[in-house]
């Protein structure tokens, strides 16, 4: 399903000529679809292979699953614009109350590393915050600190990707041994972005940032300044958003690094994100691809990438 796109080479370039005479991009949006045409030899290579395919891929014979770090951080936003989120002992009961190494091992197996900060590790300024402690005890007596006795329900959502839909299974379980109900939809793309906007949002919201740049803003600002039209964690923290516009606007590189720390040790430690895993990215291509090269940003350059006739 999806749309296509064909790219001609320029003969005429002045520069470097691209290795392939025409490259077709397809839009195929079901991971399971992509990678069918991968192993019927309907494409040549895929991107974002989902993890249920990965091992697949790699015992085949004539395909090759190539798997990098990333600037990808998966996490569970915590609206501070709703009234349960908002409150701190809420938000960290949500955190103690999620066993986040089973969580990761269940829906990453080896494609994937524990966060231990809001942004990944492979972009620069990244700090190693802290692990999340489980302790279901400790949640249930933070919930009925907070007001919360016997327990509470909360709403959610996350996009139809199969890595989302996993965790927002594992987590509804383990927080409802907590007491927590949480009610999360998995929504197509659009219906995801309006439900964002619906009535302040929902008190969760199962996603993923991408540092495309490889910029710390970008993994930080988009998501928890106070004017991120994201609806995930709807900040109105002058505070955080002081912190963010300080380091973001500085050049020098340590000094830069040292504030984004800050940044990260605040959101982590208030709670506004729960962080999961720092995730890999997995390519399939069949043999025939030459040149192939990963990239962390997961916008591969396909100017020397070529295959040989099948």
């Amino acid at each position: 399903s999806g749309s296509s796109l064909l790219l001609k080479r320029n003969d005429n370039y002045w520069g470097e000529k691209g290795a392939s005479k025409s490259i077709e991009l397809k839009v195929i949006t079901e991971s399971a679809n992509r990678a069918i045409e991968l192993e019927t030899g309907a494409a040549d290579i895929v991107l974002d292979v989902s993890i249920t395919d990965a091992s697949r891929i790699e015992a085949a014979e004539n395909l090759k699953l190539i798997c990098g770090p990333s600037y990808r951080t998966t996490f569970i936003g915590l609206n501070l614009g709703k009234e349960e989120t908002s409150n701190p002992k809420v938000r960290e009961a949500l955190a103690y109350a999620l066993d986040i190494e089973a969580l990761a091992d269940a829906v990453y197996e080896q494609y994937g590393t524990i966060a231990d900060s809001i942004m990944s590790n492979t972009v620069s300024g990244h700090k190693a915050v802290r692990n999340h402690e489980y302790n279901v005890e400790k949640a249930k007596a933070l919930l009925a600190e907070a007001g919360y006795p016997n327990g509470l329900t909360l709403s959610g959502r996350c996009q139809t990707i199969v890595e989302f839909k996993t965790i927002a299974e594992v987590v509804q379980n383990m927080w409802a041994d907590a007491g927590i109900k949480a009610e999360i939809q998995v929504l197509d793309k659009a219906t995801y972005s309006e439900k964002g906007k619906e009535n302040g949002g929902t008190n969760i919201t199962v996603t993923a940032q991408t540092a495309t740049t490889g910029d710390a803003y970008q993994a930080i600002g988009t998501i928890f300044s106070t004017n991120s039209t994201s609806g995930i964690i709807n900040s109105s923290d002058k505070d955080l958003e002081h912190m963010i516009e300080e380091a973001s606007g500085t050049y020098e590189d340590a000094e830069r690094n040292k504030l984004y720390a800050e940044v990260q040790d605040y959101i982590v430690n208030n709670y506004y994100a729960i962080p999961v895993a720092f995730t890999s990215i997995l390519t399939g291509t069949t043999n025939e691809v030459q040149n192939f090269v990963h990239s962390p940003a997961n916008t591969p350059d396909l100017t020397n990438v070529y295959a040989y006739e099948k």
